[in-house]
């Protein structure tokens, strides 16, 4: 689903559907969506609830909360962070940090020229 920005809050979901046909795994939906709120010109934090399905024969569904959210240096370079945990189903602790680093092009600009999105690049390190 597109962001669908409310003032200074943005809310979006999605899902899928993953097929899994490695022995003892399993096919299963997923889904999440978020609710975030920007603080200034430079702060954005927000929670998440992502839930999915049994991903193996002996698993069970899980439901994770996270918050989280972005500091931006500048428009063109961001810290992204996040971190939650399990509400029911498989025990799971998550994190995540990132560095988002858009160049190719002026984001203001394309807006009023229609020319293609800035490319983006980065890092990131996730714990399950």
């Amino acid at each position: 689903m597109a962001p669908k920005k409310l003032g200074i809050r943005t809310t979006y979901g999605g899902g899928g559907y993953v097929i899994n046909h490695a022995g003892g795994q399993k096919n299963y939906p997923f889904g999440g969506w978020l609710l975030q709120r920007d603080f200034g010109e430079t702060w954005t934090l927000g929670g998440e609830v992502f839930a999915r399905g049994k991903d193996t024969v002996d698993g069970r569904a899980t439901t994770i909360v996270n918050f989280g959210g972005l500091y931006k240096f500048t428009p063109e370079f961001n810290l992204l962070f996040s971190a939650g945990r399990d509400v029911n189903g498989e025990r799971h602790t998550v994190a995540y940090l990132g560095l988002w680093w858009a160049f190719g092009g002026d984001e203001k600009s394309e807006q009023k020229t229609g020319a293609a999105a800035p490319r983006a690049a980065g890092w990131a390190l996730a714990k399950r």
